[in-house]
């Protein structure tokens, strides 16, 4: 089965999870992009402050403002918004690769065989059996968007859906995990 199927059924997806369908077996997939997110946004800010800053030390020398800053701190802060704007390029490069990687080319959280009522790891191999494995919502140290976690018995909860303040709650992703057997 390929989660990329056209058959497949996007069951839910924000804030970088997918819960994708095809032919009774269920994919729990993770896009988020944590690190060149973050690269590309600290990075970003940098390369337009420090070029704002080089832009009106380069007016005040043109200017003969004497604002005390030699051409060389010009070019050097020049440098660094040069330097600042590749990192964020490159790290838009990376996160925009992977929100449109195919899922058949990543490794799921987890998956659902309906057919076999088992929770799969990403290898295939068992967790439990489905009817065992509890869902409900519960939020993580660090952030403020609810989340829905898988409980299998024996093993910690599995994050497989996150909401966002902005892009949604879980609900309709918790509604679909009941409809797909798994109790609360």
């Amino acid at each position: 089965m390929d989660p990329d199927d056209r058959g497949a059924r996007i069951i839910a997806a924000n804030a970088g999870f997918e819960i994708v369908e095809v032919e009774g077996r269920v994919w729990f997939f993770d896009r988020r992009t944590r690190g060149p997110g973050i690269a590309a946004a600290v990075s970003g800010g940098v390369a337009a402050i420090t070029l704002i800053n080089a832009a009106v030390m380069a007016l005040g020398n043109l200017s003969g403002a004497g604002l005390g800053v030699s051409w060389w701190g010009v070019l050097a802060l020049g440098g660094v918004a040069a330097l600042a704007g590749g990192i964020c390029r490159a790290a838009l490069a990376l996160r925009q690769r992977r929100v449109g990687q195919r899922r058949a080319d990543m490794r799921p959280i987890v998956m659902a065989d309906r057919a076999t009522g088992a929770l799969l790891d990403e290898h295939g191999e068992l967790i439990a059996p489905l009817a065992q494995v509890r869902a409900g919502r519960g939020m993580l140290v660090g952030s403020s968007a609810p989340a829905l976690f898988l409980r299998p018995p024996g093993v910690g909860r599995i994050e497989v859906f996150r909401g966002s303040l902005f892009g949604g709650g879980v609900e309709r992703a918790q509604v679909a995990l009941a409809e797909l057997g798994f109790s609360r």
